[in-house]
């Protein structure tokens, strides 16, 4: 049985291989999540979308749901380059009391979008909308939940299988949380227990939160704060504001989450201008938190900002609140950095302020660009940023002389990553929210690609980079593969073949195993739960000395991983492979896998020269026949692959949906996992000429994107250059020679 499982990975391995260079994702749908929605009497809530992108405009439909994931009414929304668009849901959207979340769709990823939710003349507080769904846990740095405070949590399971949730406390209790399919959950911690107050509870950890986000509120009889619930932990904390005065006080947490390590904290401070000020130390054991005001914390009255550096992962968050007890803000402090930023709400019932900060020992060039609701710039402004110093003040002050009366957000470019920051509040000195600027790709230079050239360039960058999804795909299947052979059949997943025993040297003409996980199990050797069931049908076996022949099926059916759907669909075709080569013909009919990619059509794979010991070759050649992936499609076309010494040849001339792609690369592959590329002759994209000049992917720098590098197009008249940065966020700076 292992040997027949081994030959099933090698039909995987060279299937997904091909698909990492072919792109089988390019225009995947992305996702923009409001994981909370209160309208009613009591309360209002907007959300607004900011296409970040300088020459592209996006299209997609904001859906709303109710608690119980059924949709309920939908929103199409167009933004054209630097458009921003704003929502009150309760009166632009149909039901809105009933709504629990909301989803924005599109094929886009230059968006960036929060969540405001207020109590009319009471309290307000602003969230970042997500972008990503969780990942296996998700942290809860501070609960504050006793007599004066409360805390609640808002969760929505965002994937299609019921998540099992556990929230395990710092006081080691723990709860059981159900949510079926596109469920919303809304509840305080208190009411988890049944009680009023848990005063001893102080934070959390939520487990098997796979596609799982939301947000966590604090709040009391006057105040209200919220902040996005992080599924991400960092070595470096960076506060970027923090003031002590009459009438203020800021509150800071960090949490070690870990239930084994030891985080050593480094804390150094600096003054508005960059100066370095006393620092401190601090240990966090397993669970602990460091949290307190500058003061408790024993730093000096001229911090202007700080830094926290961790021996081990942590998370962290920071509150404001004035001193009269009437407002209150907070935001996450996780994963913070970037060259480019939106400031994305400037209040107009009230004021705005805006702190950027450069964490980094050398002057950052920044540009600050103010936009309004129609993409125009209203006003722009470069400054220098010193080592270390922050920026503070309004935006109006900022850019003055120049009149903001018409902008509505602000947006900043830096050479260096930096870390921004702005609260909002009314005339009143009631209402009070903050929100850490939001991350964005670069803007271009003095030039924006053509929206449908900027597609293209995306596709070419998936071509030749890497494919984290397909990646992810080819994981998922290998690791269920090893779960089965090492399991013994009988219990999880159950494994039933036909015949029972297969015979090597007398192979039956047809074999069909099934691997059946049932409603949900956990196999042996894993802390994943599958549920599901999947079916290999083989035919016309054939096994020598030399080589494997095989016709088969592979048919999935809601193949899910802790909530997150692997397979579902079919996919079926013939394999024969000997040492003189291998040929793998692949049909597939609507197989949906991880991200929802849907993928139809076949792949021919052939493989020359190849060893089955090593699975070496000497040239893989893939050709398509109608082959789509639900937006994007190869009507026909070849891509070959051909190792050399040092390098590989790949040789792709596809006809596909967007037009003829033809380009000639030469990889190469260091021993320490860096890639470089280049084309070998000029190649044709969308209508442009097209060379690529050391485009490096090396994962010690950026893990999912070109760290440096160009890209230049051409045609007739018109050039771009595309030049890449460590920015590490898909970015690159456009430029016309």
């Amino acid at each position: 049985m292992k040997i027949f499982f081994n030959r099933l990975q090698f039909v995987f391995l060279l299937a997904v291989l091909a698909f990492i260079l072919v792109d089988c994702r390019l225009k995947a749908e992305a996702h923009v999540y409001f994981p909370h929605v209160a309208s009613n009497a009591a309360w209002g809530t907007e959300v607004c979308l900011i296409n970040t992108s300088a020459g592209a405009t996006v299209s997609g439909t904001l859906q709303a749901y109710r608690n119980d994931g059924v949709p309920a009414g939908n929103l199409d929304i167009q933004l054209g380059p630097n458009q921003r668009r704003q929502v009150n849901v309760g009166a632009e959207m149909a039901d809105p009391q009933n709504i629990g979340y909301l989803i924005f769709t599109t094929d886009a990823s230059s968006l960036v979008g929060y969540t405001k939710f207020f109590q009319y003349g009471i309290s307000q507080v602003a969230v970042p909308a997500v972008s990503e769904t969780g990942n296996s846990n998700i942290y809860i740095a501070h609960i504050a939940s006793d007599s004066n405070w409360w805390t609640g949590l808002s969760l929505v399971n965002t994937t299609d299988a019921t998540k099992n949730l556990t929230i395990t406390f710092n006081t080691g209790e723990t709860r059981s949380l159900s949510l079926g399919p596109k469920e919303h959950r809304v509840f305080t911690i208190a009411g988890l227990f049944g009680v009023l107050s848990k005063p001893l509870i102080n934070s959390g950890v939520i487990s098997n939160a796979n596609g799982v986000v939301g947000l966590e509120l604090f709040g009391n009889s006057r105040q209200l704060s919220g902040v996005v619930l992080e599924d991400k932990l960092g070595k470096t904390i960076n506060v970027a504001h923090v003031v002590a005065d009459a009438s203020w006080w800021t509150g800071i947490v960090a949490y070690n989450p870990s239930s084994s390590n030891t985080a050593n904290l480094t804390i150094q401070p600096y003054n508005a201008n960059g100066t370095p000020l006393t620092g401190k130390s601090a240990t966090l054991g397993p669970g602990q938190k460091y949290i307190g005001t500058p003061a408790t914390l024993g730093l000096s009255a001229d911090t202007a900002w700080f830094s926290i550096s961790s021996s081990a992962d942590i998370t962290s968050l920071e509150l404001f609140g004035s001193n009269d007890s009437e407002q209150l803000a907070g935001y996450s402090l996780v994963d913070l950095k970037s060259r480019n930023g939106v400031f994305a709400r400037l209040e107009k019932q009230g004021w705005t302020g805006i702190a950027l900060v450069n964490p980094n020992a050398t002057s950052a060039t920044v540009t600050l660009t103010a936009y309004d609701n129609y993409g125009n710039q209203i006003s722009a402004k470069t400054i220098n940023l010193a080592a270390h110093k922050k920026e503070l003040g309004t935006p109006e002050n900022i850019f003055s002389p120049q009149n903001l009366a018409t902008a509505t957000y602000v947006r900043y470019a830096s050479d260096l990553e930096l870390v921004g920051f702005q609260l909002n509040g009314d005339n009143f000195a009631t209402m009070l929210d903050g929100m850490p600027s939001l991350k964005a790709p670069a803007t271009s230079s003095d030039a924006a690609l053509p929206a449908g050239l900027a597609t293209e360039v995306e596709n070419v960058l998936d071509l030749v980079a890497y494919n984290d999804e397909l990646a992810d795909i080819l994981d998922e299947i290998m690791d269920l593969f090893l779960l089965v052979m090492e399991g013994d059949g009988s219990s999880c997943p159950e494994v039933t073949s036909n015949p029972a025993t297969i015979n090597l040297e007398h192979l039956p003409a047809t074999a069909t195993v099934t691997i059946d996980f049932g409603q949900g199990c956990q196999p042996q050797g894993s802390t994943s739960t599958y549920s599901g069931q999947a079916t290999l049908s083989l035919a016309n076996l054939a096994l020598t000395s030399s080589g494997i022949s095989a016709d088969f099926t592979l048919t999935a059916t809601q193949l899910i991983r802790d909530g997150v759907p692997l397979l579902n669909g079919s996919v079926s075709g013939n394999l024969s492979a000997d040492n003189n080569g291998a040929t793998i013909t692949l049909k597939f009919t609507d197989l949906q896998s991880i991200e929802g990619i849907v993928l139809n059509g076949q792949v021919t794979i052939n493989a020359s020269n190849l060893s089955l010991d090593d699975f070496s070759f000497a040239q893989i050649s893939v050709g398509f026949n109608n082959f789509s992936t639900g937006t994007y499609s190869v009507s026909s076309g070849t891509l070959t692959l051909t190792p050399g010494s040092s390098s590989y040849q790949a040789v792709a001339n596809l006809q596909t949906n967007s037009g003829p792609v033809n380009l000639s690369l030469n990889i190469t592959e260091s021993s320490d996992e860096v890639i470089v590329i280049n084309t070998t002759q000029t190649g044709s994209l969308a209508g442009y000429n097209v060379t690529i000049n050391n485009l490096t992917l090396n994962p010690a720098v950026c893990a999912d994107y070109p760290s440096s590098g160009t890209i230049n197009l051409s045609q007739a008249a018109t050039s771009y250059s595309l030049l890449f940065t460590n920015a590490c966020d898909g970015s690159y700076i456009v430029s016309q020679p």
